[in-house]
């Protein structure tokens, strides 16, 4: 099985692919975060315009107990959009995965584990 990860992930002709792929996956990610960023604020500005609605109301002179516990309740979904937003915001655009990346990945987990030591001698082996 080792073998096989070796000959079809662990080789120079798989790690373009390899690296094509991850930057794929990453930027899709990227791109879902920012329509959540959109999402979000969007909300969060329908949620103002409706807390100002009501904030003119009450100031001209409607004191409805329906219309303040509606106002708590937007004010809750304020601070909650809020937080999400700025959670959101906080998510970094990630660098590319370059070949060299992935290829000095491959390289460390040949050198360092078990599993590519065994692929090594193997691979040694192979050659005598």
């Amino acid at each position: 099985m080792l073998a096989q990860l070796q000959e079809k992930i662990f080789n120079d002709q798989a790690i373009p692919v390899l690296a094509k792929q991850l930057n794929e996956y990453q930027n899709s990610k990227q791109t879902s975060v920012k329509a959540d960023q959109q999402r979000l604020s969007k909300s969060l500005e329908g949620v103002d315009r409706q807390i100002e609605n009501i904030v003119n109301a009450v100031a001209s002179g409607l004191n409805n107990p329906t219309i303040l516990e509606k106002l708590g309740a937007l004010e809750e979904q304020k601070v909650e959009l809020e937080t999400k937003l700025l959670k959101a915001q906080q998510v970094k655009e990630k660098a590319a995965i370059t070949e060299e990346l992935c290829d000095n990945c491959f390289l460390v987990f040949r050198t360092t584990s078990p599993a590519g030591t065994f692929l090594r001698s193997r691979s040694s082996s192979a050659t005598m």
